[in-house]
């Protein structure tokens, strides 16, 4: 099935409004740490700045305004990720999404393939 440019970009406009949901100003390097996570649930912070290129400070900013308290932010942040102490490393940090992390994932996901992912 071939899918269509004007498709295809409908599909970007849902998930740069779903995106907007959680945050008007959300940049678009913070969903892709996001999404990145959500491809390695487990992932050590350090690999993800390996996996998208993004420096490993703006990742710990990007990782911390995605969790529940943003210290860079000194508020709220947006509750998609929880990061717990790394078994091997102290100084590391593993990277999961929470429930609602998963929630947003799935929604973002179902904008390109509508599908039951609870299947």
């Amino acid at each position: 099935m071939e899918i269509s440019v004007k498709r295809v970009l409908n599909i970007f406009a849902n998930l740069f409004s779903n995106l907007r949901e959680v945050d008007g100003d959300m940049p678009t390097a913070t969903a892709q740490v996001l999404i990145t996570i959500a491809q390695n649930p487990g992932i050590l912070q350090g690999e993800v700045a390996k996996k998208t290129g993004i420096g490993t400070s703006a990742v710990n900013r990007h990782v911390a305004n995605l969790c529940a308290y943003s210290s860079f932010r000194k508020r709220d942040g947006y509750g998609l990720v929880a990061a717990t102490v790394d078994h091997n490393d102290h100084r590391a940090k593993q990277l999961n999404l929470t429930r609602e992390g998963h929630m947003f994932v799935d929604k973002l996901v179902n904008l390109i393939h509508p599908i039951d992912l609870k299947k």
